[in-house]
């Protein structure tokens, strides 16, 4: 009997470690809601921004990783935030637009199977995309509401050869009159929207600033950054777009010349 009462135990205990840990409980629950875009629906002039947001409630202790999954098959960068308990964190992000299209944004948890709801949005251009560069001024317009408007340029649009590579983002920002203040913020294909910064216009002085955003690129990639304006009565730039190859090996050194 005792030597049953043995081998009845060995064999639960090794039942008991041979579960696989694909059985076991993750250590974070997650849930996630009131995914939107915002606003689902414009029509007006372009360039044009769309917000989406959601609540992700989690439960447990660990760190949560996530990232946006775009119908058009991009996909953001994936961002995390800590729990200990019972958490429930508002994620955002932004997409510029410059041209009439429509598509969806959903959430993806890592480690868990699936997406979210998808927030649906569609933008509708009317007329012509308005460009105000350097050489095409924003009409001045003292005395009056003011008027701003965004303009990115990318250097170099495309490289290939050795990484990392430095690609320049360069905005320019005017006003319709001065003194002025000017909130912004950058907006690309993977971190969404930046943090809001602004930009004094002195009373007589230039309506024109321009700021620069390097960017160090190690691998193969592309994208886009634009600058999204938050003014009331603010033209936000369009898409700034680059791509980087980066090639297996470095170039190697011409050879030296005799004098």
């Amino acid at each position: 009997m005792r030597r049953t009462a043995l081998l009845l135990g060995g064999v639960l205990l090794s039942g008991l470690l041979a579960t696989p840990p694909a059985l076991a409980a993750p250590a974070v629950k997650t849930a996630v809601a009131a995914v939107k875009a915002s606003p689902a629906r414009q029509s007006g002039s372009c360039p044009a921004t769309v917000g989406f947001s959601a609540v992700v409630t989690a439960k447990g202790k660990g760190t949560v990783r996530y990232r946006w999954v775009r119908g058009d098959g991009g996909k953001s960068a994936i961002r995390s935030f800590r729990v200990n308990g019972t958490r429930r964190a508002v994620v955002t992000d932004r997409q510029t637009f410059d041209r009439t299209t429509s598509g969806w944004q959903a959430v993806e948890v890592l480690g868990k199977k699936g997406l979210s709801a998808k927030a649906r949005f569609s933008v509708t251009c009317a007329g012509p995309i308005e460009v105000y560069d350097v050489a095409h001024p924003l009409p001045a317009a003292p005395g009056r509401p003011l008027v701003a408007a965004a303009d990115v340029d990318v250097s170099p649009p495309a490289h290939s050869g050795a990484c990392p590579v430095t690609v320049t983002f360069t905005a320019t920002i005017q006003v319709s009159r001065t003194p002025a203040k000017v909130g912004y913020q950058w907006i690309d294909d993977v971190t969404g929207e930046g943090r809001p910064e602004s930009l004094l216009f002195p009373a007589g002085g230039p309506r024109s600033r321009q700021i620069s955003l390097p960017l160090t690129v190690g691998s193969s990639t592309s994208g886009w950054k634009a600058v999204r304006l938050l003014t009331r009565d603010g033209h936000h730039s369009g898409r700034a777009a680059y791509q980087v190859t980066c090639s297996s090996t470095p170039p190697t050194s011409p050879p030296p010349t005799s004098p």
